[in-house]
Protein backbone atom coordinates (compact mmCIF):
# COMPACT_ATOMS: atom_id res chain seq x y z
CA UNK A 1 0.00 0.00 0.00
CA UNK A 2 1.72 3.33 -1.07
CA UNK A 3 1.53 5.23 1.95
CA UNK A 4 0.31 8.72 2.56
CA UNK A 5 2.69 10.74 3.92
CA UNK A 6 5.87 9.02 5.70
CA UNK A 7 5.16 5.29 5.54
CA UNK A 8 5.39 2.71 2.82
CA UNK A 9 3.46 -0.87 4.12
CA UNK A 10 2.80 -4.26 2.44
CA UNK A 11 -0.39 -6.51 3.50
CA UNK A 12 -0.99 -9.65 3.22
CA UNK A 13 -4.14 -11.84 3.60
CA UNK A 14 -3.96 -16.00 2.83
CA UNK A 15 -6.85 -16.25 0.25
CA UNK A 16 -8.43 -19.22 2.82
CA UNK A 17 -9.42 -16.34 5.26
CA UNK A 18 -9.81 -13.21 2.94
CA UNK A 19 -13.26 -12.22 2.33
CA UNK A 20 -12.90 -9.05 0.40
CA UNK A 21 -13.24 -6.14 1.78
CA UNK A 22 -10.84 -5.60 4.74
CA UNK A 23 -10.25 -2.46 6.71
CA UNK A 24 -6.09 -1.69 5.85
CA UNK A 25 -6.68 1.82 7.57
CA UNK A 26 -6.71 3.77 4.97
CA UNK A 27 -6.59 7.65 6.47
CA UNK A 28 -6.39 6.79 9.86
CA UNK A 29 -3.53 4.40 10.01
CA UNK A 30 0.04 4.68 8.36
CA UNK A 31 1.50 1.41 8.42
CA UNK A 32 1.95 0.38 12.00
CA UNK A 33 1.44 4.38 13.45
CA UNK A 34 -1.96 6.33 13.52
CA UNK A 35 -1.50 8.73 11.28
CA UNK A 36 -2.52 12.09 12.68
CA UNK A 37 -2.66 13.97 8.98
CA UNK A 38 0.00 16.50 9.58
CA UNK A 39 3.02 15.20 11.21
CA UNK A 40 5.36 11.96 9.85
CA UNK A 41 7.53 12.04 12.67
CA UNK A 42 5.10 11.60 15.60
CA UNK A 43 6.00 7.75 15.49
CA UNK A 44 2.40 6.99 17.32
CA UNK A 45 2.17 3.26 17.36
CA UNK A 46 -0.89 1.47 17.73
CA UNK A 47 -3.35 1.04 14.93
CA UNK A 48 -4.25 -2.44 16.79
CA UNK A 49 -5.81 -0.36 18.99
CA UNK A 50 -8.57 0.69 16.01
CA UNK A 51 -11.30 -1.76 15.47
CA UNK A 52 -11.38 -3.78 12.58
CA UNK A 53 -8.32 -2.55 10.99
CA UNK A 54 -6.01 -5.34 8.94
CA UNK A 55 -2.06 -4.04 10.30
CA UNK A 56 0.90 -4.42 7.08
CA UNK A 57 3.03 -7.23 7.78
CA UNK A 58 5.92 -4.91 7.53
CA UNK A 59 6.46 -1.60 6.96
CA UNK A 60 9.10 1.20 6.00
CA UNK A 61 10.11 4.64 6.04
CA UNK A 62 9.89 6.89 3.35
CA UNK A 63 13.43 8.18 4.78
CA UNK A 64 16.69 7.09 5.38
CA UNK A 65 16.62 7.31 9.03
CA UNK A 66 20.38 7.96 9.33
CA UNK A 67 20.53 10.40 6.85
CA UNK A 68 17.42 12.05 6.14
CA UNK A 69 17.96 10.99 2.28
CA UNK A 70 14.82 9.68 -0.07
CA UNK A 71 14.81 5.94 0.00
CA UNK A 72 11.45 4.86 -1.03
CA UNK A 73 8.21 6.66 -1.91
CA UNK A 74 5.60 4.25 -3.93
CA UNK A 75 5.73 0.74 -2.69
CA UNK A 76 5.16 -1.81 -5.88
CA UNK A 77 3.86 -5.47 -4.30
CA UNK A 78 5.36 -7.97 -5.87
CA UNK A 79 5.72 -12.21 -5.62
CA UNK A 80 6.66 -15.07 -3.53
CA UNK A 81 9.99 -16.69 -5.30
CA UNK A 82 9.54 -20.16 -6.29
CA UNK A 83 11.73 -20.85 -9.17
CA UNK A 84 15.19 -22.91 -9.34
CA UNK A 85 17.93 -20.35 -10.62
CA UNK A 86 18.48 -18.41 -7.56
CA UNK A 87 17.79 -20.90 -4.53
CA UNK A 88 18.89 -18.55 -1.61
CA UNK A 89 15.71 -16.99 -2.71
CA UNK A 90 13.54 -19.30 -2.53
CA UNK A 91 10.31 -18.43 -0.48
CA UNK A 92 11.01 -14.86 -0.32
CA UNK A 93 8.61 -12.30 -1.13
CA UNK A 94 9.99 -9.63 -3.83
CA UNK A 95 9.02 -6.43 -3.43
CA UNK A 96 10.05 -3.04 -5.37
CA UNK A 97 9.95 0.89 -4.92
CA UNK A 98 8.97 3.12 -8.19
CA UNK A 99 10.78 5.54 -6.67
CA UNK A 100 13.29 3.67 -4.52
CA UNK A 101 15.18 2.57 -7.13
CA UNK A 102 15.15 -0.92 -5.58
CA UNK A 103 14.01 -4.59 -5.28
CA UNK A 104 14.07 -5.93 -1.62
CA UNK A 105 13.11 -9.25 -0.09
CA UNK A 106 11.17 -10.13 2.75
CA UNK A 107 10.03 -13.31 4.53
CA UNK A 108 7.54 -14.76 7.45
CA UNK A 109 9.98 -16.71 9.62
CA UNK A 110 7.01 -18.07 11.95
CA UNK A 111 7.42 -15.32 14.35
CA UNK A 112 6.43 -12.48 11.80
CA UNK A 113 8.02 -11.14 8.45
CA UNK A 114 11.48 -9.97 8.16
CA UNK A 115 12.54 -7.79 5.64
CA UNK A 116 16.52 -7.82 6.13
CA UNK A 117 16.92 -8.69 2.13
CA UNK A 118 18.31 -5.63 1.38
CA UNK A 119 19.15 -4.28 -2.20
CA UNK A 120 18.13 -7.64 -3.75
CA UNK A 121 18.91 -5.66 -7.44
CA UNK A 122 18.93 -2.09 -8.18
CA UNK A 123 16.13 -1.11 -10.76
CA UNK A 124 14.38 2.12 -11.63
CA UNK A 125 10.41 2.50 -11.63
CA UNK A 126 9.54 -0.92 -11.13
CA UNK A 127 5.66 -0.27 -11.76
CA UNK A 128 4.91 -4.26 -12.08
CA UNK A 129 6.33 -7.41 -11.62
Amino acid sequence: DVGQNCREEVNFLPSAINSGGENYGWKTCEGFDIFDGSNCNSGTAGCTAVDGVVEPVFDYVRTDPGNGAPFGRSVTGGYVYRGNDFPVLDGIYLYADYLGGWIRGAYDDGAGWDDTYTNVLSASSVSTF
